[in-house]
């Protein structure tokens, strides 16, 4: 459950998590300068798309260096026996 939400749900909720912070930071401090507050439109994009990037390369180098089967090993194919299937497998 926790791997799901890490690769799938995550890099997406990052950049959103960044525009949100930034957004409540800048109505913050233009409320205490007395100027008007930013709309969405001034956001910046460019370096929320960047992050959004950044965490996407991040996760996939994570995963794909931390996860999977040892190289030297032999891929055991899928096989159905007494009436079951028995998945397939890397034995090392």
């Amino acid at each position: 459950m926790i791997r799901t939400l890490l690769i799938r749900i995550l890099p997406f909720l990052v950049p959103i998590i960044l525009f949100a912070v930034w957004y409540y930071l800048a109505r913050r401090r233009a409320g205490k300068a007395g100027e008007k507050a930013p709309s969405w439109r001034e956001a910046p994009w460019g370096w929320i798309a960047l992050s959004g990037l950044l965490v996407l390369a991040l996760g996939l180098a994570f995963f794909r260096l931390s996860t999977g089967a040892s190289p030297d090993g032999t891929y055991v194919p899928p096989k159905y026996e007494d009436g079951r299937v028995i998945p397939g497998h890397v034995e090392p």
